[in-house]
């Protein structure tokens, strides 16, 4: 029997009482089907999602947190070296890992289960009936993607008290899925990203331009579903190609590129082969520090955060579609007070509309917008930072705990 093991908990300070704080197991299990949920060198989204919200509730007064996460994996390191507790997991389903989760949940008079990602919900399913009733609450997250068509049409899911959303068309999708199920079960919550997509400090990586000879680079990528857009934006290389004037220029992806074969065939035949780059997996400083430029064109509701965000995080101006998810994200933004127009965006531009995305990449160019990059970049910070996210699903979990203890003192109250 393969032995799933535990990370040391972290100091004493780190390990304070936990009698007044419920218990909160997170657990970000991938699914298995899903290509690519193997991989143990490169974060996901629900590992990235999931361990900021546990260091952030480790932070505060409510809650006690434990982390389940895959053996080996990305959030396995990850959570070792943050001193989160948390447990490494080899087999889902192993007597002793049940042992284990059956012993944690005694400790505590109330507890929160969060799973993200459809293969982390059987097993919170199971941990919440190791559970007195009214004593625990189960609460599924769908971040940036939703569980194959089986698991929405299945049990599992909606036995959930809860449902976290990433943005309002994941949930319209969740809730046409089940349009009988209760409205107040779903919650948004917007995943960010973290300080990787972070560019290192000019001086140390000074960004060539094209006044000093240097190509001006636009970037896209962290998005490996349908609909990324990047067929659009080879055909609006293809408009501005034939514009006179311009510096020289390219467009460089990263990430995986669904239908790449396509996506190469198509720039082949328009003639701008030599100004597009498929790069794969690259490293976000470096691949963001050569950019002059962020084209966020998708318009899919499982877009990754990264691929509209990385360009703000880089200080970048960034070019992006009118698509449901960014007027969404964007409109969230500006109830903060950010000003785009003098921050890190230009137009938002039609979907699939590769003229308007020329228009806009041919006058950002002439207007020379990436000085001062990292004063847009603090200036974005809201929008993307992962903490923000942290920070919501503590205000969460917390009204959900308040919410539940005045219902208990009403029914004291109740002669």
């Amino acid at each position: 029997m393969a032995a799933e093991e535990k990370a040391e908990p972290g100091t004493p300070a780190q390990e304070k009482a936990t009698s007044d704080r419920d218990g909160c197991l997170l657990i970000f299990l991938p699914d298995q089907t899903a290509q690519g949920a193997d991989s143990s060198h490169l974060p996901d989204v629900e590992a990235e999602q999931t361990l900021a919200i546990a260091h952030a509730l480790r932070e505060g007064e409510n809650f006690a947190p434990l982390v389940l996460c895959p053996a080996g994996s990305w959030g396995h390191r990850q959570a070792s070296a943050l001193g989160i507790p948390h447990l490494a997991v080899k087999r889902r389903r192993s007597p002793l890992l049940l042992f284990r989760l059956w012993l944690w949940q005694r400790r505590h008079a109330h507890a929160l289960v969060l799973t993200t990602g459809g293969g982390a919900m059987p097993l919170g399913r199971t941990v919440r009936r190791l559970r007195r009733p009214g004593t625990a609450l189960l609460a599924h997250a769908f971040f940036a993607a939703l569980p194959p068509e089986e698991v929405l049409r299945g049990k599992t899911l909606w036995t959930a008290e809860k449902i976290i959303c990433g943005n309002g068309e994941l949930r319209r999708l969740l809730s046409e899925a089940a349009p009988d199920a209760r409205h107040d079960r779903f919650e948004l919550l917007a995943p960010g990203i973290g300080e990787r997509f972070c560019p290192p400090a000019p001086q140390a990586c000074p960004r060539s331009t094209p006044e000093d000879g240097g190509h001006f680079i636009f970037g896209m990528g962290w998005e490996g579903r349908t609909n990324s857009g990047v067929l659009t934006v080879v055909r609006a290389m293809s408009a501005l190609w034939q514009v006179g004037g311009l510096p020289p220029w390219e467009v460089r992806v990263v990430g995986s590129i669904p239908g790449c074969a396509d996506v190469l065939e198509e720039a082949e035949r328009l003639g701008v082969a030599s100004r597009l780059c498929l790069l794969g997996d690259q490293s976000p400083p470096d691949f963001l520090a050569a950019c002059h430029a962020w084209i966020a064109p998708g318009l899919s509701p499982q877009e990754p955060p990264a691929a509209l965000w990385a360009g703000f995080a880089a200080g970048l101006p960034v070019i992006c579609s009118g698509s449901a998810l960014h007027v969404e994200l964007l409109s969230g933004c500006a109830a903060t007070g950010e000003n785009f127009a003098g921050a890190a965006v230009i137009p938002v531009v039609p979907p699939d509309d590769p003229q308007a995305l020329a228009l806009a990449m041919r006058e950002l160019m002439a207007s020379a917008p990436w000085r001062n990059v990292p004063e847009r970049a603090a200036r974005a910070r809201a929008c993307w930072d992962i903490a923000r996210t942290a920070a919501d699903a503590c205000r969460l979990f917390s009204a959900w705990r308040e919410a539940r203890d005045s219902v208990g003192d009403a029914r004291q109250d109740v002669p």
